[in-house]
């Protein structure tokens, strides 16, 4: 009679537990991480020895372009950079403005809608350009999504019910939304939002435990066709997304010298263990072929250049000349396929050795003297031995 009983309300219990997850309109997951299935790219912080390589060596120049640097076209330092056909798409986070350039490189266009109004938005949180050509801009203060063509002409606005800080396609009818923990009842504590067309939460990924020193804490969102890649540098980890969930893919191990998750839970221990351990960045870009990531070690700045298909791991240590690789990478930006984009910044020409790069890249003796009066912008290739 106990036993009857006992298996009644294991039953009744079953039953309530399906109403609460069944009925339930958003997904959530708890991901785990089964390390034996994650990629391991063992990283030595100290490496002094093996190969040295010239960046000219690894560099193939696919063009060169020289843009206008007027009033018209004022930036401060790009965020994101992308081509669309015959044109070079710039987005400008600190005047919260976007430039179109010509293959000349002269402006075409320049966005700057600042405002409440329809078609207009207080910040730019987040740019997509689409294969159509239509710029998605992610406006976070003002919760909307505004379209507009690349001649400047507004398409549409949709309200975002949620505060993020950035966000990505996830093939043709999804987006991924990175919240950070905030606290909007919509984001439910979770790092990642998967959303339909219209911005309705379908999914939640990665929770946090209200703190941001957290395993889970996502630096940045990276969209790759239709998967999505997030970087938690907390756990020198990066996830990827490919429909279901999101799996840990790939773990930076830099052999015992990282900071260790006890310290994640005080700020004074951690800022401590970040001056004497190596801590990766949020900073990184994925490509077909490659993946570019960036750490901290001993108060220093490095970087590590994982090539996908032959996995071969490309140090800055290992350049020639390290300085010069760090500051010549902090510059690029990923613009398609296995192209990139580098920012040529004039405190490059502080390296002697630069002066032989840009000739290998292909600058103008006056663009390498800062004396033309335009920004050249190097569109490139890697490429490993």
């Amino acid at each position: 009679m106990k036993s009857t009983k006992s298996i009644a309300v294991f039953y009744v219990f079953l039953s309530v537990l399906w109403l609460v997850t069944g009925c339930s309109s958003v997904a959530t997951s708890v991901e785990t991480d089964p390390r034996p299935s994650v990629t391991t790219i063992s990283v030595d912080p100290d490496l002094s020895t093996g190969n040295s390589y010239s960046l000219e060596r690894c560099i193939s120049v696919r063009e060169v372009l020289y843009l206008e640097n007027s009033e018209q076209a004022f930036w401060r330092g790009p965020g994101q950079l992308y081509m669309y056909q015959d044109t070079l798409v710039v987005v400008d986070p600190p005047t919260n403005a976007i430039m179109v350039f010509d293959q000349s490189g002269q402006v075409v266009q320049r966005l700057e809608k600042i405002g409440k109004g329809p078609g207009e938005y207080l910040n730019v949180a987040d740019v997509v350009l689409s294969r159509s050509g239509v710029l998605s801009i992610y406006s976070s203060q003002a919760q909307k999504v505004l379209r507009y063509d690349l001649s400047g002409n507004f398409l549409s606005e949709q309200s975002v019910p949620f505060f993020g800080f950035q966000f990505a396609p996830i093939g043709s009818n999804r987006w991924a939304f990175l919240t950070r923990f905030n606290e909007h009842e919509l984001s439910g504590k979770y790092n990642i939002l998967i959303t339909d067309s219209s911005f309705n939460v379908l999914e939640q990924h990665l929770p946090y435990e209200g703190s941001p020193i957290t395993v889970n804490f996502a630096g940045f969102i990276v969209a790759e066709g239709d998967s999505l890649w997030m970087q938690a540098p907390f756990s020198d980890t990066m996830w990827v997304y490919g429909g279901k969930e999101m799996t840990p893919a790939i773990y930076l191990d830099y052999q015992g010298k990282h900071i260790k998750p006890e310290e994640y839970a005080n700020m004074p221990a951690f800022i401590s263990g970040a001056d004497s351990h190596v801590f990766t960045r949020s900073n990184f870009m994925v490509s077909p072929s490659y993946l570019i990531f960036e750490y901290s070690w001993q108060g220093q700045a490095y970087f590590g250049c994982w090539d996908r298909e032959k996995e071969i791991l490309i140090q800055s240590s290992q350049f020639s000349d390290p300085e010069l690789a760090y500051r010549f990478f902090r510059n690029i930006r990923h613009i398609g396929g296995d192209t990139f984009a580098l920012v040529v910044d004039a405190r490059l020409t502080d390296y002697p050795s630069f002066y032989s790069l840009g000739q290998h890249l292909g600058l103008s003796s006056e663009a390498l003297s800062d004396a033309s009066g335009k920004q050249p912008i190097v569109l490139f290739q890697l490429g490993f031995d």
